[in-house]
């Protein structure tokens, strides 16, 4: 809520505060340090806010900006409270940084110099502020051509400006002096895996595992990139050699989260619960891993575990931006564009997304595998249609996922419209029905209605839900006198009449529809409703098979064209049929207030 707040009244000082104590008793530091560093440009010399940024340079181990500010401050302020303390800390820092500047071969002041760039290049990165970056990147390697941290640094903005492969190339450069570069190797595991290498992970791996630990943070990323390549036996082996470690003790609690989700794909509920709860306790704000234990507590085809990594893993703010925007010409180019050969030119822009949409939906957050069920139509290669249609017809994920998967691939021409196919739900093979349209969930109606009309049917509407027939039907009559020719309208006047047991003049209009827009679904249900009632069922199916033919229906059309399949297979003694139709409805709109007249199908 305060996120949202801080969107919608930006530069906020009351606002942002809050959000930084908000971060900051979540524990999230690089959250608490963004919101404060806003603060600061807002406020130019407040001597509290600064003591806050000072403190949150610190807490991201970010010593030499944390320094330099506190040296502002103490010179600035001499007479704060606080400035014996802080010529105390200062003192601490040097000692320090001079032990850290004498590795470069660096004296004190230049050596801190140079770690505030390196300081200020992750900053940067988080800013989105690339060019910037790779300006005091190239400044420092001139200083320092090997110094490892930069050149990791770079090889992420390469990544996070969608340049994977320039990423790979960075990330080799420092192999040819530091081989063992734990950072280096986790990036390279991760940025190989993004681009389907998969022939390069086992020795990546391999010497991701056994590369010697220089800090705790190393432990993290040694566990994180094997979890990421789904190296689940490298996991549990680098958390065993951590267990030995001094280090262990300091271990960041998102460390925690990969141990649980590899355990959780090895079997292991038991260890994967024990470590969700640890990084949840040391990492509230990481809230994937409370969704992990939330979803655990399901029965296994309702659950969405694990939850690996968020869309941000894969794609920047920046990129994520290009490629909507991308999708977005692709769609106004073309209504029914031809799939492979818009997904081939979106694959050749951004490589990586067929092996996001695998990815995702196998180990992606929520959102990750919302994101990748929206892009299956456009990013998706032949080899990943074909591993969809084998993970949608298998027993893994949530039966929800593998059901929205079928009926994407059943839109695009993978499977049939209207075949059906064994699918497991609930732990079952059941048949399950394709279905080749789109379905609409947002109030469709409203952009075909003239802006004058809008208001009145939806008192309309408010009117027919609360059965007040005569109120509605004065209101639609109204809207009709404005907006003569829209079925819709004339439709649901013939439901308020009926509402008032007007059932003569409702059936004459209903007549009166139905010649005029013989097309109209609802006209065309209670044509097969007919039928059904005369056991003309041959009619009936022929009817509701054109219907299917439709690429588009708006929610409640769906519900109308369930609902009267379910009927037809009734009264033909096809229950079998039924219960497929009625699986169908209740997992596309289970809140339906329709369905319930259909629940004796579930058992």
């Amino acid at each position: 809520q305060l996120l949202f707040l801080n969107r919608k009244y930006p530069n906020n000082l009351e606002i942002l505060s809050l959000t930084a104590w908000a971060y900051n008793d979540l524990k999230n530091v690089d959250g608490c340090l963004k919101v404060i560093l806003q603060m600061d440009l807002l406020t130019n010399n407040s001597l509290q806010i600064k003591y806050l940024l000072a403190d949150a340079y610190l807490k991201n181990n970010f010593l030499a900006l944390g320094l330099q500010l506190l040296r502002k401050i103490n010179k600035h302020w001499p007479q704060n409270d606080n400035f014996q303390k802080n010529q105390d800390l200062l003192e601490k820092l040097e000692l320090d940084l001079e032990y850290s500047s004498k590795l470069l071969d660096f004296s004190l002041e230049p050596g801190i110099e140079f770690y505030a760039k390196h300081e200020e290049i992750q900053i940067l990165m988080s800013e989105g502020k690339y060019k910037r970056c790779k300006q005091i990147g190239a400044e420092l390697l001139t200083l320092r051509p090997e110094f490892a941290p930069v050149h990791n640094n770079l090889s992420h903005v390469c990544f996070l400006e969608g340049n994977i492969e320039s990423a790979i190339e960075n990330s080799q450069k420092v192999l040819n002096f530091q081989p063992q570069n734990v950072h280096t190797l986790y990036s390279l595991c991760c940025y190989n895996f993004m681009l389907g290498n998969h022939a390069k992970l086992k020795p990546l791996a391999k010497k991701l595992i056994n590369a010697p630990v220089l800090s705790s943070d190393d432990w993290g990323k040694k566990v994180r990139g094997l979890c990421f390549i789904g190296d689940d036996e490298g996991v549990v082996n680098v958390l065993e050699m951590a267990k030995n470690e001094k280090e262990y003790t300091d271990i960041d609690g998102l460390f925690w989260h990969w141990c649980a989700v590899a355990e959780y794909r090895r079997g292991n509920l038991g260890n994967a619960r024990t470590y969700w709860k640890k990084c949840v306790k040391q990492a509230p704000f990481y809230v994937i891993a409370q969704q992990n234990l939330n979803e655990i507590k399901k029965p296994n085809y309702e659950r969405d575990c694990p939850q690996d990594f968020s869309v941000d893993s894969w794609f920047s703010t920046t990129l994520i931006d290009e490629f909507i925007s991308e999708v977005e010409k692709f769609s106004k180019q073309r209504r029914d564009f031809e799939l492979v050969g818009n997904a081939n030119s979106l694959i050749s822009k951004f490589p990586q997304l067929p092996h996001f949409i695998r990815a995702a939906i196998m180990s992606g957050d929520r959102l990750s595998k919302g994101t990748a069920l929206q892009l299956i139509e456009v990013g998706a290669d032949t080899e990943t249609m074909n591993w969809l249609k084998k993970y949608s017809m298998g027993k893994e994920g949530s039966d929800q996922i593998r059901f929205e998967i079928s009926q994407i691939l059943s839109r695009i021409g993978v499977f049939e419209n209207g075949q059906t196919v064994k699918m497991w739900s609930k732990g079952i093979l059941r048949p399950i029905l394709m279905l080749g349209f789109n379905i609409i969930f947002d109030k469709k109606s409203k952009t075909e209605l003239k802006p004058k009309v809008i208001p009145i049917v939806e008192d309309a509407i408010e009117a027919l839900r609360d059965e007040n027939g005569s109120k509605a039907e004065n209101l639609f009559r109204k809207a009709i006198q404005i907006q003569s020719n829209d079925p819709s309208l004339q439709y649901n006047l013939a439901v308020s009449l009926k509402l008032q047991n007007k059932v003569t003049e409702a059936e004459a209009l209903i007549g009166q529809i139905a010649s005029e827009f013989p097309d109209y679904l609802f006209v065309q249900v209670i044509k097969v409703r007919r039928l059904i009632a005369n056991k003309d069922f041959k009619k009936g199916q022929a009817v509701l098979d054109k219907i299917m033919l439709k690429k588009e229906f708006h929610v409640t059309e769906f519900s109308a064209l369930c609902a009267c399949q379910i009927d037809l297979s009734v009264a033909e003694g096809k229950p079998d049929t039924a219960e497929t139709w009625y699986e169908v409805w209740n997992k596309v709109y289970p809140e339906d207030p329709s369905i319930k007249y259909y629940d004796w199908l579930a058992g």
